[in-house]
């Protein structure tokens, strides 16, 4: 898989995650559904770096998300606080290979939207205190 094809495969996924539709983030980043529909299948002429940045905020994730660069996540988005067990759980993911850790974050996203919508837990209940 290119580097187009992988930016437009990881916008496909953070984008039906979050549960926008194609015109939706075309929208927000002032660009045409097919210039859209380019990116996401990997057929666009080139990859414009500010582009990825409008598209990651449109979606709510890190460029780095939709580059396939998380490694170089900058230390500002690192997590604040985690306990013993988030940090095994956290190890264990990084094991993944990258199809296994998509299946894992949707299913954690799933659950999680299923906490906020049916269980009443609010994004404060979920963060730790220093």
């Amino acid at each position: 898989m290119n580097f187009k094809e992988t930016v437009g495969e990881n916008i496909r996924h953070y984008r039906k995650l979050k549960g926008f539709t194609i015109k939706e983030i075309a929208e927000k980043v002032n660009i045409t559904e097919a210039t859209m529909q380019k990116y996401e299948v990997g057929k666009i002429g080139r990859v414009d770096v500010e582009m990825i940045q409008k598209i990651a905020n449109a979606i709510g994730v890190l460029p780095e998300q939709l580059t396939g660069w998380t490694n170089q996540i900058p230390m500002d988005y690192s997590i604040r606080t985690v306990n013993g067990d988030e940090f095994a759980l956290i190890e264990m993911y990084r094991t993944l290979d990258e199809r296994t850790k998509r299946t894992v974050s949707d299913m954690v996203m799933r659950e999680y939207e299923y906490a906020i919508k049916e269980k009443g837990i609010t994004s404060s209940d979920t963060t730790h205190s220093a």
